[in-house]
């Protein structure tokens, strides 16, 4: 079968989020896909004047703040980064979806995997409205805040106004991840579902019922791997931003100096910690789910007793041993899952570096008096 060609699909698993339909080919979504993206690219190019304009001009004499202004930059950039990849890369998104619909289609993804399902996405939904309904009035007070301040429409004012359409793209980006997860995690629950009712029913406890739960599990891997291929760069950027920005703010709120800017930057730091718990409680969860398996698989063999067949312990072994590897969810650049291991050192290096970072610049700052 054509990975690019789509299969039928049920209510349940056609996407709602605007880069899910995109890039399953409807027009509208596509439009807006490739506007904003390239709405983005040249955001980015005007903030980079910005700074350059900024530094030249001495406007801004604290690293901090000249360091939240690049990873502003950096963010433009990124986003459109992102939206292209997702584009080119839509034949991984495609097989995806139709892997999953394959499942969420099937007599056993039930009641239960259909409630978890139509619950998160009501949530998810409401999370993105809150969202929008947040970024497009924070976005006009900062603009208004900056017409006041530098007295009129500047170059540095109307970029902030044109990040009204920068912040309506974050939250697109964020909704498709949240859908993904949603998706992938709906997958985990059926599989986790049907482990319960086999352990419970000892009788049904066979070879060929155990190779089914195998192979249901082979093509969620499958899935998990394709959007993990997807979000390499999504997982990437977004961390990096995010952790980056909020240790900036950390270090700028940590300062007397920004008055004018305070109530701005509290805001905005709120506003980040809640996206970013968010995105990593999605992330974090398909983990979860993939490792909680072993317990169940392992709570299956106790199950086995003499009537059963050496072809049916063979089987559990072989799924405990691909379950116990551990490694089923994202990736960060290929070099540790996003795990709560992995949650709580990078919190603990963030908050270090962000209340760390007010006595290093102001060291820096004496030093360069003396």
């Amino acid at each position: 079968m054509d990975k690019n060609k789509l299969t039928r699909r049920s209510k349940l698993t056609r996407p709602l989020s605007l880069f899910g339909k995109s890039l399953l080919g409807n027009k509208w979504s596509q439009i807006i896909h490739i506007f904003t993206a390239i709405f983005s690219l040249i955001l980015s190019m005007g903030k980079l004047y910005d700074i350059y304009d900024d530094i030249k001009n001495g406007r801004y004499d604290n690293v901090l703040l000249k360091y939240e202004r690049i990873m502003n930059f950096i963010v433009c950039l990124s986003i459109s980064c992102i939206s292209l990849n997702y584009i080119f890369n839509k034949s991984y998104y495609i097989e995806f979806i139709n892997l999953h619909s394959k499942i969420a289609n099937s007599d056993y993804f039930g009641l239960f995997c259909n409630s978890h399902l139509t619950k998160w996405m009501k949530i998810n939904h409401l999370f993105f409205v809150s969202f929008i309904s947040f970024e497009v009035p924070f976005e006009i007070v900062y603009f208004i805040h900056d017409y006041i301040l530098l007295e009129g429409f500047t170059f540095s004012s109307t970029l902030h106004l044109l990040s009204l359409v920068l912040s309506f793209k974050v939250c697109f980006l964020y909704e498709f991840i949240f859908e993904t997860c949603t998706y992938l995690q709906s997958d985990f629950i059926l599989l986790d579902n049907l482990l319960v009712q086999l352990s419970t029913q000892t009788h049904q406890t066979n070879e060929i019922n155990v190779k089914s739960l195998r192979l249901l599990h082979n093509e969620i891997i499958k899935c998990t791997g394709l959007i993990n291929k997807l979000f390499k760069y999504a997982v990437l950027c977004t961390y990096a931003y995010q952790i980056g920005h909020n240790v900036c703010l950390i270090g700028i709120l940590s300062l007397d100096q920004f008055n004018s800017y305070l109530a701005i930057f509290i805001i905005k730091f709120i506003e980040q910690s809640i996206m970013l718990t968010l995105i990593t409680y999605h992330l974090v969860r398909v983990y979860q789910l993939s490792v909680q398996l072993f317990d169940k698989v392992y709570h299956l063999s106790f199950s086995l007793n003499p009537s059963h067949s050496i072809t049916t312990t063979n089987e559990l072994n072989l799924f405990l041993l691909r379950i116990n590897r551990n490694d089923i969810g994202f990736s960060f650049v290929g070099l540790c899952m996003v795990s709560p291991s992995f949650v709580s050192s990078l919190a603990t290096i963030s908050a270090t570096l962000g209340l760390a970072m007010p006595s290093l610049i102001k060291s820096s700052a004496y030093e360069g008096i003396k």
